[in-house]
């Protein structure tokens, strides 16, 4: 599963921030809060090793959001 793929795993679940499935997190465009996908993780969508790489960029990165490789600017 490529990066934007986890990613759009990741946005079939409810964000924290208030995005519903299938909608964008409020903050920057292309950018998705962490918290998400760790529900992603918790409803089966992602498997371990992917939220793991997932936190690892946005740890990496200093952000508590990871960007989309795929997503349109």
């Amino acid at each position: 599963m490529t990066d934007h793929q986890t990613c759009e795993a990741a946005r079939s679940v409810d964000c924290v921030c208030g995005a519903k499935a299938g909608q964008a997190c409020i903050c920057k465009s292309g950018h998705y809060h962490l918290s998400r996908f760790v529900r992603a993780r918790g409803c089966g969508k992602l498997s371990a090793g992917q939220l793991a790489a997932m936190i690892d960029d946005g740890v990496q990165g200093g952000m508590d959001t990871v960007t989309d490789p795929g997503a349109a600017a």
